[in-house]
């Protein structure tokens, strides 16, 4: 990946990180809302490995704010936890 790609990547999974504690979810239990391992959920968090659309569809089932993970910027329709 590129300085560029990394620092994005970074980025976003910052942000899925701040919705899982926003959605008050420990790692483990939010890795499993995701359907993947502990691990999976490790490595996306730091910015090692790039998640799937699954994973993002996964992820708004779970009530994570979807525009904000990819933009940071907030959705007006975000689901309230």
């Amino acid at each position: 990946m590129t300085d560029v790609e990394n620092v994005m990547l970074a980025a976003v999974s910052g942000r899925l990180n701040e919705e899982r504690l926003r959605l008050g979810k420990s790692k483990a239990a939010f890795a499993r809302d995701l359907n993947m391992t502990t691990e999976g959920w490790r490595n996306i968090g730091r910015g090692l490995s790039n998640f799937k659309v699954g994973v993002v569809a996964r992820a708004a089932q779970a009530g994570v704010d979807i525009q904000y993970i990819v933009t940071g910027v907030r959705s007006i329709n975000a689901p309230v936890p």
